[in-house]
């Protein structure tokens, strides 16, 4: 079996998992078949209960671990799974040899770190690589990543494992060493001390590395390789240098221009086999140098730390690339728009010519009430709207409350006493006391409406998605959510009791899964959501940009010639000028009497005095019109004005309307009104 072993130095945060990573894209990518183990030194069972600004975002494994975030990297750089057992903790160990104490299997001795807690580490070690051995032969890798720092007082029993993993006969195993290199400010001179200082602890402890990869901020012609390699005993090609870059998918490409990969699988004993990269380099270069490009939103309470939704920030690069276009990514603090209200998003949206908006998972009170305004905001504004987890929650607590009228309705979450709790805790948690591994986590199936925008975006009638929450949907309101107005369920577990998708029919995008997609994305596959949300915010972008916005229930394009026009036309940032305020609301207005005829009448039905009050503002400013949207709009005015509408007038006018076919976004979404 062949192992590869990285270790760090000096400080953490150093980008150990990107070189991980990288390694094993490299190895894969030659024809290898790869698994990556994570050691992290923390008490904690799993990373399900820590705090996003104190380890990031929770990586959930596809059968439902809750792991570090390097995780993340792991599949995205790899595009496999990942699952649980390669993630090995303190807490597993030391929980696993004191039940095994418990059970009297150590047969009186006496329990210590060495033998017992590092064999444990070893046998969890091994047993991820005769797996994959066993499927595999020869060309089985695991690349093994030790957390923290080499002198680190909670990693020794890590360190000792994996040394005693190199003493075996059967075994071949590389160490890796990560540190970085330092700069003087005052005369810019390179100083490998610290590196000299780290190598010579992890000597200490009996390990000897293979390979150095310096870190840098960025290239530097002037490392001194020669003196590296002379104070830490490796040949000079042996030294790699990783300077920060752009994009951490840059990493691979770097490391494959050093001949990494090469000088790897000819230590292992094998003839070297080239990394099959054309389209990771075409997709890198494509990331560096994009046609097009635009300003994604994420509105959340963590804003301070990218890390904390780090794997939706990467899905959507990774679907900005899929078009060739760089997404720039801003954070809305929902608990600023909490305070101040729908204005502080109309101006953070002007000010950064935001075109689409994600409402990511996560868990709290904090920022609850901003979310929903944002919701709505993205509903009335036909911004396209991406919701994941409670995003999806978020939706359906705007949708209640503003469309069928239920004032209080919330989440039992945050306010049991609601007498509208559309959102409710499983019935599956209601007896649960343990935090930790309870929530409904990892893959289940998801039965997909064949109408709806979800099954055309995934081409699939039944799809797998990973979870990670304890409320749902509440079965009571199923009914009532999908019976008025144009939100979709679409749909919902194979039982058919748990929501697993909510859509507008007559939004551009408007989507939400209780699902989180983004653990799914990986660098050359994006998640078919994520693309979909790209492309019609791409496509929105370019209709704001020509002023083209009133023109969207246009029928007599075609889909392909509406392709053409995404997938073509550049898309740079158009910064909108505070002092136009007046323009682009009269503009909003002209787009308001341009939604599709359904999604019009539903204004009509279920907010009537509202419906009139904004029909009559756009009136004032609309010129006459003689497409046929325009004059069904103004006949419905017309007839408003005459008598009250009733539900049987509602019906035939939804009747006449029902052979409508609007495609809306141009390019793949082709549907009918749902009554």
């Amino acid at each position: 079996m062949k192992y590869i072993v990285v270790t760090g130095g000096v400080m953490s945060g150093i980008g150990k998992g990107i070189v991980s990573a990288s390694i094993g894209s490299l190895l894969k990518h030659s024809g290898y078949r790869v698994e990556i183990i994570k050691c992290d030194p923390y008490i904690q069972m799993d990373a399900g209960t820590m705090s996003p600004y104190e380890h990031g975002e929770c990586f959930v494994t596809h059968d439902g671990g809750e792991v570090d975030l390097d995780f993340g990297h792991y599949e995205r750089f790899l595009d496999q799974q990942v699952m649980f057992a390669n993630s090995i903790t303190t807490g597993q160990i030391y929980q696993s040899v004191i039940t095994k104490e418990r059970k009297g299997e150590y047969l009186g001795q006496t329990v210590q770190v060495i033998p017992h807690i590092v064999d444990e580490v070893i046998l969890r070690i091994k047993n991820v690589g005769d797996k994959l051995a066993a499927q595999n032969g020869d060309k089985a890798v695991v690349v093994i990543e030790i957390w923290g720092t080499v002198g680190d007082i909670e990693g020794p029993h890590f360190f000792e494992a994996v040394r005693q993993l190199d003493t075996s006969l059967d075994d071949t195993v590389q160490f890796v060493h990560v540190a970085p290199l330092v700069r003087h400010s005052y005369n810019g001179e390179v100083k490998t001390k610290p590196l000299q200082h780290s190598i010579q602890k992890l000597r200490e402890i009996g390990i000897i590395p293979d390979y150095v990869v310096t870190r840098t901020p960025s290239d530097v012609s002037d490392i001194p390789t020669d003196k590296i390699s002379k104070l830490c005993g490796i040949p000079a090609n042996h030294c790699i240098h990783c300077p920060d870059r752009s994009t951490i998918y840059q990493v691979p490409v770097d490391f494959e221009v050093q001949w990494f990969d090469q000088q790897i699988q000819e230590a292992f004993g094998r003839s070297y086999m080239p990394p099959k990269f054309e389209e990771w380099k075409q997709r890198v270069d494509m990331l560096l140098d994009p046609k097009k490009e635009i300003n994604i939103c994420i509105a959340g309470k963590y804003t301070e730390l990218d890390e904390c939704y780090l794997s939706v920030i990467e899905a959507t690069i990774h679907a900005g690339v899929h078009f060739d276009a760089k997404v720039d990514i801003y954070r809305l603090d929902t608990v600023a728009v909490q305070e101040q209200g729908e204005q502080y998003i109309a101006d953070f949206f002007n000010t950064h010519d935001i075109k689409g908006l994600i409402v990511p998972g996560w868990f709290g009170e904090r920022g609850l009430e901003g979310m929903i305004t944002v919701a709505k905001y993205c509903r009335e504004h036909k911004v396209p709207y991406l919701g994941i987890c409670l995003g999806l929650q978020v939706a359906v607590i705007e949708y209640a409350r503003h469309i069928l009228w239920y004032t209080d309705a919330n989440s039992a979450e945050f306010d049991p006493s609601s007498s509208h709790l559309v959102i409710d805790l499983m019935v599956s948690q209601q007896w649960v006391e343990q935090k930790w591994g309870t929530m409904r986590l990892g893959h289940y199936e998801a039965i997909l409406d064949p109408s709806s925008k979800v099954a055309r975006i995934y081409s699939k009638s039944k799809i797998t998605e990973r979870h990670r929450h304890r409320f749902e949907v509440s079965e009571d309101f199923h009914k009532a959510l999908s019976d008025i107005g144009n939100l979709k369920l679409s749909w919902c577990s194979p039982d058919r009791k748990l929501v697993e998708f909510v859509e507008y029919t007559s939004h551009p995008y408007f989507v939400a899964t209780q699902a989180h997609p983004e653990f799914e994305s990986a660098f050359l596959d994006p998640h078919p959501l994520f693309r979909e949300f790209v492309r019609v915010s791409l496509w929105w972008s370019t209709m704001t940009k020509q002023s083209l916005r009133d023109k969207v229930t246009s029928t007599d394009k075609s889909v392909d010639k509406e392709n053409e026009v995404v997938n073509n036309t550049s898309s740079p940032k158009t910064h909108i000028d505070p002092k136009k305020t007046n323009i682009i609301e009269q503009n909003e207005r002209r787009r308001q009497l341009h939604t599709t005829p359904w999604d019009q009448q539903h204004a009509w039905s279920t907010h009537n005095n509202a419906s009139k009050n904004t029909i009559s503002n756009t009136t004032q400013t609309k010129k006459k019109s003689s497409t046929y949207y325009e004059q069904q709009i103004k006949h419905r005015q017309h007839k408003q004005k005459k008598h009250k509408s009733t539900p049987e007038s509602q019906r035939s006018f939804q009747q006449k309307l029902a052979s409508s076919v609007v495609v809306w976004p141009p390019g793949s979404m082709v549907f009918k009104s749902d009554t």
